[in-house]
């Protein structure tokens, strides 16, 4: 239903376009080329497509880290002061860690991982492909639609 609600709302903009010389003066000719890429420009689709893809990327990249060291510093500064303050005497205590793990077997999950991730990466890619091939699609029928109405009004005026 959205993409029937997408096409009519873009074929109605195309209309518009194609057919604004009976409305207004100013009119802009656009070609099939024009259309299809003024369709990916401004589809949300597609924008939303490419940002899961790079989720997924980041997922994948998460899983690759898990390969190789970990490494964690940890600095705590405080001060320790009494009330009223007697002196010069100021108690500050400083504290740091330095820890570092290191995978050594996980017993296939990693690999299991790492190969989920790549998969979802793949269908992610997919999915965005197949997206902009709907946009494409929406873009051309829009487009033929408009021209339709185009010659229909030029044969009704006639």
């Amino acid at each position: 239903m959205k993409k029937l609600v997408h096409a009519l709302i873009v074929s109605a903009g195309f209309f518009c376009l194609v057919c604004g010389n009976v409305f207004a003066k100013d009119c802009l000719e656009l070609d099939l080329k024009t259309a299809v890429v003024m369709a990916l420009e401004t589809s949300e689709d597609l924008r939303i497509a490419e940002n899961k893809t790079g989720i997924k990327a980041q997922g994948l990249r998460e899983v690759k880290a898990r390969i190789y060291p970990q490494i964690e510093h940890v600095t705590q500064w405080s001060s320790n002061f009494e009330y009223p303050h007697i002196g010069t005497i100021d108690d500050y205590d400083i504290t740091h860690g330095i820890s570092i793990d290191q995978l050594v077997f996980a017993f296939g999950r990693l690999s299991a991982a790492l190969d989920g991730a790549q998969k979802y990466l793949k269908i992610s890619e997919l999915n965005k492909q197949a997206q902009e091939r709907d946009v494409r699609y929406n873009a051309k029928l829009a487009y033929y639609a408009a021209l339709l109405a185009q010659k229909s009004h030029a044969i009704v005026t006639q």
